[in-house]
């Protein structure tokens, strides 16, 4: 069993119609210290889309 045992920020656009948000599910069994954040309007292009909010997450994740 694959597992990685760092912590792990994960930002998802919920209207990403690339990635499907049911990739999500099971994901803490192979990442246990695992943060998502889930941006409502947000697609594929999240970062594009709503860099503050995307930063302010990094930010907030790396300031633990």
């Amino acid at each position: 069993l694959f597992t990685v045992k760092v912590p792990t920020l994960v930002i998802w656009g919920e209207k990403d119609r690339y990635l499907l948000t049911g990739n999500l599910e099971g994901l803490k069994k192979y990442v246990p210290d695992l943060i998502i954040k889930r941006i409502a309007d947000g697609s594929h292009w999240v970062i594009h889309e709503k860099p503050g909010l995307v930063n302010s997450y990094i930010r907030e994740f790396i300031e633990g």
